[in-house]
């Protein structure tokens, strides 16, 4: 079984070459875990743009960039400092 999934990368800070680069471990991990359930995933890229915040506290939706029938990701700059990396090398401790 094949998986679709776009990831809709915010423009203003990724390319669809660093968005790739970013999300490298993670579509792997995804790989490696769905794939003992015979689940593999067809990854494709696009730029685009997602919502404002609500102030109700919604969350964002993507705005431009979505594909519809398939899993739509967004991937945007977080300046928080966290990485999925980061996060890894302390779950692992």
């Amino acid at each position: 079984m094949f998986l679709d999934i776009r990831i809709v990368y915010d423009k203003s800070h990724f390319t669809a070459i660093s968005a790739d680069e970013f999300l490298t471990t993670q579509i792997q991990d995804m790989a490696d875990i769905f794939g003992q359930i015979k689940i593999s995933f067809n990854v494709e890229y696009k730029e685009g743009t997602a919502t404002e915040k609500a102030t109700n506290g919604d969350y964002s939706k993507i705005a431009t960039g979505a594909k519809d029938g398939i899993i739509n990701v967004y991937l945007y700059y977080d300046n928080t400092g966290l990485s999925y990396k980061k996060y890894l090398s302390q779950r692992n401790h």
